[in-house]
């Protein structure tokens, strides 16, 4: 049964970190088409200034500098599989709800979304790519460096695809589906990493109890034992002869005695013996 959970664990963390890498590629893909798409949407549609543009696309690296400098080094063993669920999730709908935000008419408004939104981009690619790597060395030591250069390489290969892919979304649905199209799949893979960090979890529970069980008897056996135990104690020290340091404390007693008991009769007959 160990066993068997063993090698059940081991293909869930396997399949989890797999998971990672293609959000993470993902992530790539969402942050490349900021740059090429969104200043001419921004500018023609809502009519931003440079300077706004600016802002709004220098908001993410802000956040993510910040979050990675105080937020990420308070992150523990403890909840690294609850920050990566939850930074997963947080990215996949930033990145939804800045799709939805080009039909929204009223610049204003569209202006402070898209710094909340790319806000909670940066935040939620700190806090991901911290305890995504984090967990996956944790889970496979001996392939620490291998699961670092993947994860970079992923990011640069959706950085790579991003503007391809962008330039036919924009050209078939618009520049909303820029964004809606990998947060929607950024979401399937952040619940699937969910059931699998959980299906993790419980089999490392599970074969922790296994060995309780193995090694802690219950306490009808802890009593039993301990009552053949002291028989087998009793009946050996009843069975088994004399030491020869007893024999000679024995005999040593004996003599003893006898010299007292003569020692003794002869003094009484000196006294009564008469003159």
């Amino acid at each position: 049964m160990v066993s068997m959970a063993s090698n059940c664990s081991k293909w869930a963390k396997l399949f989890a970190v797999l998971c990672g890498f293609l959000i993470t590629s993902l992530q790539g893909i969402v942050n490349s088409e900021f740059g090429p798409f969104f200043p001419i949407a921004a500018e023609r549609d809502k009519h931003l200034s440079k300077t706004q543009i600016g802002i709004v696309l220098t908001s993410t690296e802000v956040s993510c500098a910040f979050v990675s400098l105080f937020v990420t080094p308070r992150i523990g063993p403890a909840v690294l599989e609850r920050t990566l669920i939850m930074s997963a999730l947080l990215n996949a709908l930033s990145s939804a709800s800045f799709g939805l935000l080009f039909w929204v008419q009223n610049s204003t408004l569209f202006f402070t979304g898209c710094i909340l939104m790319r806000i909670f981009l940066g935040a939620s690619y700190a806090c991901y790519w911290v305890s995504f790597v984090a967990l996956a060395t944790s889970w496979f030591p001996d392939y620490n460096s291998r699961i670092i250069g993947i994860n970079e390489s992923a990011i640069f290969i959706g950085q790579t695809i991003g503007p391809v892919l962008g330039n036919y979304l924009v050209m078939w649905h618009g520049y909303d589906f820029l964004f809606l199209i990998p947060s929607a799949i950024s979401s399937l893979f952040s619940a699937l990493i969910w059931f699998l960090v959980h299906k993790v979890k419980a089999n490392n529970e599970n074969r922790f109890v296994d060995r309780l069980n193995l090694q802690v008897p219950d306490e009808k056996t802890k009593l039993t034992t301990n009552s053949s135990n002291d028989r087998n104690e009793c009946n050996k020290s009843l069975s088994k002869p004399p030491s020869v340091s007893s024999q000679f404390s024995h005999s040593g007693i004996i003599v003893f005695f006898r010299i007292s008991v003569d020692f003794l009769e002869s003094l009484l007959e000196r006294l009564f013996q008469p003159r």
